[in-house]
């Protein structure tokens, strides 16, 4: 009698960690008929603010549209495309349970928490996961650099980024 009490407890605990991780949690969607889920803008969000903040000399991931590129992107791609695109950010999203270095989703972690995590995820000996990473990155990269403010920000002369290195 006590063993089914321990088990179904368990259960109860799982499903609810299941429900919580998985399901519970995301804020509303950002634009409105969207291809992406609430879970995907909320995983695209929180990527733009680890990989692209604001207060820095560029623009940040939100001023970039980072979002809305992933938006158009996903509804251009073929149904193929579109499930492994799909299945990397579950995968980055909820690896975080599997591989740590903080057990919970990306989407719940503060901004310093993610860089951590993926500054872990890209030195990782997991081919797989530094992979993973890679891809999110060139991703998110392709993103940024799509967006006008970005492109005249890098190419603009004041820029400290667009003058040429002589060597010496």
């Amino acid at each position: 009698m006590i063993a089914a009490i321990v088990v179904a407890t368990v259960l109860c605990m799982l499903v609810v960690l299941l429900l919580r991780e998985g399901w519970l949690g995301y804020p509303p969607r950002r634009i409105p008929g969207s291809v992406l889920t609430r879970k995907e803008e909320a995983f695209l969000v929180a990527c733009e603010e680890a990989f692209f903040p604001s207060g820095g000399p560029l623009p940040s991931g939100r001023d970039a549209g980072i979002v809305h590129y992933f938006e158009r992107m996903v509804a251009e791609l073929p149904r193929r495309q579109r499930f492994l695109i799909r299945l990397l950010f579950v995968f980055v999203e909820h690896g975080g349970l599997l591989f740590g270095p903080i057990r919970s989703r990306i989407t719940r972690q503060s901004r310093d928490e993610r860089v951590r995590t993926f500054r872990d995820w890209e030195l990782s000996s997991i081919y797989f996961r530094r992979t993973a990473f890679l891809s999110l990155r060139t991703l998110m990269t392709m993103a940024y650099f799509d967006a006008p403010a970005v492109s005249a920000r890098v190419m603009s002369p004041d820029c400290a980024y667009a003058q040429p290195r002589l060597a010496s």
